[in-house]
C-alpha cells in the first residue's frame, strides 16, 4: 500500500481531510445559516449544518475502524516540524484571529447592539451585513458604480478614496456574483495573510531571537485595531504592500520593492510616505559608515543587503524604487485631475470629514486634559483609544530605529506624525496597525516569560475594539 511521508496510507489522509472541510462547511452553515445557490443552471440550497455534520461523523467513524492509529486527533494535535516556516507561522495566526474578530463583532451586536441613531432602521440579517460598516460603504460604493465626484471641493466625496483596494474588490466580485461585501472581504483577509508572511520574512531578516519572527505575527494579529484586517477596510493590502516593500528593498530586489511600492502609493494617501523609509534604506547601504546601528539597523551588515553591496551609490533600480510610492500618488491624481479638473480635489474631500491641519495638540484629547485617563473614557472613548495608539507608537519610534535601523523608524514616525498633523487621533488607531516594525521591536525585547501577556492583553483590546467597530460606535 502506498504511503506518504509519515507512513500514513493515501485513503486515510484524503478521508481525513475530507472530515476536516466537512466539519468546517457544517461550522460556517451553522454560523451563518447557509446559502441558496445556482450552479450551471442548477438550484442548491445548502442551508442545514446536519447533513455535512453527519457526513463528517460518518467519514471518521470508517476511518478510524479500518485504521484506528494515528488518529485524527493525534495528527492535528501532534508537534511536527512544518515544511513550510512562513506557512506555519502565518495560517494559524491569521485564521484563528480574524475569525475570533467576527464572531466577537456578531456576539457584540447580539448583546449589546447598537446606539441610539446608529445601525440600521429596519430588522435587517445581522450575519449578511455584519462587515457594513462605517467607510465600507464608501468603498462598495466605488466598487459598483466607480468614482462620483460631486462638484464640491471640500464635502464628503467618494475621490477621497484611493482605487487599488476597490479596483481588486471589484475584479473578485465579478467572479463571485457581484457579492461585494464577500469580495472586500476575501481580499483584505488574503491581503492580510501576504503582509503576515511578509512580516515573518523580514523578522527573520533582523530579529535577533528565532522565535522572534512568530512572535511578531502573533502580535500583529492581536493588536487591538487588527480589528480593521478583517473589515473591508485598506489596512490589510496597505501593511501588505508596504511590508513587500521593505522586505524587497532590503533583499536588494528593487523592481520588487518598486511594485510593491507603486501599490502602496495607489493603496492610501499616507503610501507617499514609504519614498522616505526606502530612501533610508538605500542610504544606509550606500553610506554604510555615515552612521552606528541606528542608521543601519542589524540588517545593514547581513545578508539582506549583500557582500557587493558594501560602498555601493545609488543605481537606477534604487531611483525607481524611492520614486514608486510617489508615482502612485501622482497615477491617482492625475486621473482625478481629469475627472475633475482638479488633481488635489482628493486631497479637499479630506475636509468632509473634518481633516484639516490641527499639528499635534490633538494627540492628547481634550477630556483627557480635564478628566483623567478614566473620564476621558468615558466621556470620549474613541479619540481616547485612538490617541492611546498613537502616543504608544510614537514611544516605539525611537527604540524601533535604535535596534532597527532608521528606515524602520520613519515608518513608524510618519505614519503617525503626519496623519496626527493633517487630522487629529480620528482612525488614528487602525493607522498604528499596520506598522509592522513596532511588532518586530516587541517580538526581540518582550521577555519570553512576558509574551504571553502581551498577546492576552492586545487581544483583550482587540475584542473591545470589535465590540465597538461593528456596533456602529464611532470608532472607524
Amino acid at each position: 500500500m502506498r504511503t506518504g511521508r509519515e507512513g500514513l496510507p493515501r485513503w486515510a489522509r484524503a478521508a481525513d481531510l475530507l472530515t476536516v472541510v466537512l466539519s468546517a462547511v457544517a461550522l460556517v452553515i451553522a454560523f451563518t445559516g447557509g446559502e441558496r445557490l445556482t450552479v450551471f443552471g442548477v438550484r442548491v440550497s445548502i442551508t442545514s449544518w446536519v447533513r455535512p455534520a453527519g457526513w463528517a461523523l460518518l467519514v471518521a467513524a470508517l476511518r478510524h475502524k479500518f485504521l484506528s492509529q494515528p488518529s485524527l486527533y493525534t495528527l492535528l494535535l501532534a508537534p511536527r516540524v512544518p515544511r513550510h516556516d512562513t506557512l506555519a507561522a502565518v495560517l494559524p495566526a491569521v485564521i484563528v484571529s480574524r475569525a475570533a474578530v467576527l464572531l466577537v463583532g456578531l456576539l457584540a451586536v447580539y448583546v449589546f447592539g447598537f446606539p441610539p441613531g446608529q445601525g440600521p432602521i429596519a430588522p435587517v440579517d445581522e450575519v449578511a451585513t455584519l462587515l457594513h460598516r462605517w467607510d465600507t460603504g464608501w468603498y462598495l460604493g466605488i466598487v459598483r458604480d466607480g468614482y462620483r465626484p460631486s462638484g464640491e471641493a471640500f464635502a464628503q466625496q467618494n475621490i477621497a478614496f484611493f482605487p487599488l483596494y476597490p479596483l481588486l474588490t471589484r475584479a473578485v466580485g465579478e467572479i463571485l456574483g457581484e457579492r461585494w461585501l464577500l469580495a472586500g472581504l476575501l481580499v483584505s483577509l488574503a491581503a492580510f495573510a501576504g503582509g503576515a508572511a511578509y512580516l515573518f520574512r523580514i523578522g527573520k531578516l533582523v530579529c535577533g531571537t528565532p522565535d522572534g519572527p512568530r512572535l511578531a505575527v502573533a502580535l500583529v494579529a492581536a493588536y487591538p485595531f487588527a480589528v480593521f484586517f478583517s473589515a473591508v477596510y485598506t489596512e490589510s493590502l496597505f501593511l501588505l504592500c508596504a511590508a513587500g516593500a521593505i522586505f524587497h528593498a532590503l533583499r536588494r530586489q528593487p523592481a520588487a520593492a518598486a511594485a510593491w511600492a507603486l501599490a502602496a502609493g495607489l493603496t492610501r494617501p499616507n503610501g507617499v510616505l514609504l519614498a522616505a523609509p526606502l530612501a533610508a534604506i538605500v542610504a544606509a547601504r550606500a553610506w554604510p559608515r555615515l552612521g552606528g546601528t541606528w542608521w543601519g539597523g542589524s540588517w545593514s551588515g547581513g545578508e539582506a543587503v549583500g557582500s557587493e553591496a558594501s560602498g555601493a551609490r545609488w543605481r537606477w533600480g534604487d531611483l525607481l524604487m524611492v520614486a514608486a510610492p510617489v508615482a502612485g500618488l501622482g497615477l491617482y491624481a492625475a486621473y482625478i485631475w481629469g475627472l475633475t479638473g482638479d488633481p488635489l480635489a482628493w486631497m479637499k474631500a479630506q475636509a468632509g470629514w473634518g481633516r484639516a491641519y490641527e499639528g499635534l495638540a490633538g494627540l492628547v484629547p481634550d477630556p483627557f486634559l480635564r478628566r483623567g485617563l478614566f473620564g476621558a473614557f468615558k466621556f470620549s472613548t474613541p479619540g481616547t483609544l485612538n490617541s492611546l495608539a498613537a502616543l504608544f507608537a510614537l514611544c516605539l519610534a525611537v527604540p524601533v530605529t535604535r535596534r532597527l535601523g532608521l528606515a524602520f523608524g520613519l515608518f513608524v514616525a510618519l505614519n503617525v506624525v503626519v496623519p496626527m498633523a493633517t487630522g487629529g487621533p480620528t482612525s488614528l488607531g487602525r493607522f498604528t496597525a499596520v506598522l509592522f516594525p513596532m511588532f518586530l521591536y516587541l517580538a526581540d525585547a518582550v521577555p519570553p516569560r512576558h509574551q504571553p501577556y502581551w498577546i492576552a492583553a492586545f487581544a483583550m483590546g482587540q475584542a473591545l475594539v470589535a465590540s465597538m467597530f461593528f456596533t456602529w460606535r464611532e470608532l472607524y
